[in-house]
């Protein structure tokens, strides 16, 4: 008896285990069309990737595909992979193989193909300043970085030249970067030099990049312009109103043009109001509301407007410019709500944190109207709770008092 179940119980154990395995083998066809895409160019060290697609009568069918790297018939590398009517195979390029032109082969059931790429070692070059701007007699300090296309140092030569502003190559060096892939370079500035913007130039062999410094005489103004706003942010409904300041270094107000052009970014910067007036020292202006503004995700949903200054000196035509930049919101406080946690747990009290601030985050004292309502699974309304809270000063932050939730 014992024998017999025993015989039952290992024959349905094979019935199980053919019903398992058989679906996993998978059926090889020769397919009557396919596709293959190979870069035209294979970089050195990295895994390229081959797709396939391969169609019998129009449908998806299931080979085995090697592809290989040959040069001059003999193989290289190869990589062998099931493709079930779509994929991807990975052909992974030696670290010691020559650049050159290769053949890549691809063998199917019933089918083989080869085409011509190209092998090359591949490599980004950068060039980076202490600063943009430099005036003579000061020295340039320079770094030279080089990556492979994976973005890992590499030891390269590199050949570093600099023109200057007339075009003239003033200094060429060749430097190799080390186990970092970092190089630096100094290189003095005379006291004469060609003022105005010099060329940096980085040049390997595979790779070359460039980088633009100025260099110039440093002109202390011959008066200053500021801007004087009541409050650095506008409701997008208010005029924007200020005060123009132009005065000489040693005190005296400057006579001349004044020139105020407001710019909205609206997606893109647009000129909206232009404002012309005569200035004596100094004069208070009051600029049209902007109406309309785009506001942006990282401003929170505020937007921006920008103010160029320019006065013009009456005797002498010269001119001194400066700059403002202004927040533009649509309401006077920006409310924001911090929950205790992401999980609400019925039974328990439940908080969260409500912070008013003005557009320019500072804070303000507030009375908030809060409707808390609770849905379930299904989003109906089970039940709603109102209540009004006023902000209080707690560590020296302005806050909302904890909300606790009842239980539904």
């Amino acid at each position: 008896m014992r024998n017999k179940w025993f015989k039952i119980i290992s024959a349905a154990f094979a019935v199980i285990t053919l019903v398992m395995v058989l679906p996993a083998c998978q059926k090889i066809t020769a397919s009557d069309s396919y596709v293959a895409i190979v870069p035209d160019v294979l970089h050195i060290g990295r895994a390229e990737a081959v797709s396939l697609s391969l169609l019998k009568a129009g449908k998806p069918v299931t080979d085995v595909i090697d592809v290989i790297l040959l040069k001059d018939g003999k193989k290289v590398t190869n990589n062998s992979q099931t493709v079930k009517g779509n994929g991807t195979i990975a052909l992974n390029i030696p670290d010691n193989a020559d650049e050159g032109l290769y053949e890549v082969m691809v063998k199917g059931t019933g089918f083989i193909d080869e085409a011509a790429v190209s092998v090359e070692k591949s490599y980004l070059v950068f060039v980076e300043t202490d600063k943009p701007i430099y005036k003579p007699g000061q020295t340039i300090e320079m770094r030279v970085l080089t990556l492979d296309p994976d973005l890992k140092p590499i030891t390269e030569t590199t050949t570093v030249e600099v023109l200057d502003a007339k075009g003239i190559k003033i200094f060429r060096t060749d430097v190799t970067t080390d186990d970092y892939g970092m190089a630096n370079l100094e290189l003095p500035i005379s006291s004469e030099p060609n003022l105005g913007t010099w060329k940096i130039n980085v040049i390997t062999e595979k790779s070359t990049n460039e980088l633009d410094v100025r260099v110039e005489e440093y002109v202390l103004p011959k008066y200053e312009v500021t801007v004087e706003l009541r409050k650095d942010w506008f409701l997008v409904n208010e005029p924007i109103k200020g005060k123009i300041k132009a005065e000489y270094s040693f005190g005296k107000p400057v006579s001349g043009e004044l020139t105020i052009e407001a710019l909205r970014y609206v997606g893109q910067w647009e000129t909206y109001t232009t404002y012309t007036k005569t200035i004596n020292g100094e004069i208070e202006f009051e600029l049209p509301a902007v109406n309309y503004v785009a506001g942006t995700p990282a401003g929170g949903g505020e937007s921006n407007v920008q103010l160029n200054v320019s006065v013009e000196e009456k005797s002498t035509g010269y001119v001194e410019k400066t700059s403002s930049l202004l927040t533009v919101a649509q309401s006077s406080i920006n409310l924001q709500l911090i929950p205790d946690s992401s999980v609400f747990k019925p039974g328990l009290p439940f908080s969260f944190l409500v912070v008013t601030e003005t557009p320019d985050n500072q804070p303000v004292d507030a009375n908030i109207d809060t409707t808390v309502t609770y849905s379930n699974s299904k989003f109906e309304v089970i039940s709603t709770d109102k209540k009004t809270v006023q902000t209080v000063r707690v560590r020296r932050f302005w806050i909302l008092r904890l909300l606790p939730m009842p239980l539904p």
